[in-house]
């Protein structure tokens, strides 16, 4: 009898601790210096710093060139949050509530941080908004992406009011809004089923995706949210703006990046963004300038 009554216990506890595998999926934090990355197919941890990237420096000083340089009106920053929380992927978890979870990861300790040293460098290099016009301030809706350039504009400018940050789906640039609810439907299954960076890699090489925009017209919207952006009417400096540069300030995902380097490189496979990856996009003699990874390319800007 008490055999029995042992092995009735043990199957409730293996009961309990499976239901637990399915209900609790897995948010795996831990040490937040560390980050769980994809590199040449195999997953293995490479270490995230408070500081930014060479690239990203990289970025700042040549923003600091187009900042003296009058024939450059306005620049758009583009860069990828901060460190986020790891979502990892268990067998029983439904890929619906894994592909909630990762679209609601938050950003990190080591994430704020580093998005305020991005901040402190923008104040440093005189790129703040007390000396250069800063237009506008978009975010992907995101969480941890409205956190980054909260933490951004908080450590460029302490203790004074800045702007408020403008959230635009920045992932709906790429989706066809065809009206027809089942090509709709089949579009949001196939980017919960393969996720965002397999779909931004068809793309890119120039696959024709049911219920998604090319890459040229995915960009040309793009272009339209950042580049032809109008200052506010109840902006005192309107019509006669005595600083420098105007800068439009946009936090996205490694994706929104990742595509936008591909459709500049024309077909080259560009490296994956790094956390606070920065990156600029520019008009200037009837072309476009995308400075990315240390290396600035440039395509003719489109008739209209």
């Amino acid at each position: 009898m008490a055999i029995i009554s042992r092995c009735k216990y043990f199957r409730w506890f293996v009961s309990a601790c499976i239901f637990a595998w399915i209900q609790l999926p897995r948010i795996f934090v831990g040490d937040p210096s560390w980050s769980q990355r994809k590199i040449g197919g195999s997953d293995c941890r490479a270490y995230v710093q408070d500081k930014l990237g060479p690239a990203s420096m990289s970025s700042l000083e040549k923003l600091e060139v187009l900042r003296e340089d009058t024939r450059i009106q306005r620049v758009v920053v583009i860069f990828r949050h901060g460190h986020k929380e790891i979502v990892e992927k268990n067998a029983f978890l439904p890929d619906e509530i894994f592909w909630r979870l990762q679209q609601e990861a938050s950003l990190t300790e080591v994430g704020r941080r580093q998005a305020q040293e991005l901040g402190k460098q923008l104040q440093t290099r005189g790129l703040d908004a007390a000396n250069v016009e800063w237009v506008e301030l978009l975010s992907s809706e995101a969480p941890r992406c409205i956190d980054t350039m909260l933490a951004v504009q908080e450590a460029s400018n302490p203790g004074h009011p800045g702007h408020s940050v403008k959230t635009v789906k920045t992932e709906a640039a790429w989706m066809n809004a065809t009206h027809r609810p089942r090509e709709e439907k089949e579009a949001a299954d196939e980017m919960r089923a393969i996720g965002w960076q397999s779909i931004m890699e068809r793309l890119s090489s120039g696959e024709r995706i049911t219920g998604y925009l090319s890459l040229d017209e995915a960009v040309q919207k793009l272009r339209n949210t950042s580049l032809t952006v109008k200052r506010r009417p109840n902006d005192p400096n309107v019509g006669a703006s005595l600083k420098p540069l105007e800068m439009i300030l946009v936090c996205t995902h490694d994706v929104i990046l990742y595509a936008l380097a591909t459709w500049f490189m024309e077909g080259m496979a560009p490296n994956k963004p790094d956390f606070l990856e920065t990156a600029l996009w520019w008009q200037e003699g009837g072309q476009e300038h995308f400075y990315y990874g240390s290396q600035e390319f440039v395509k003719k800007c489109p008739s209209s």
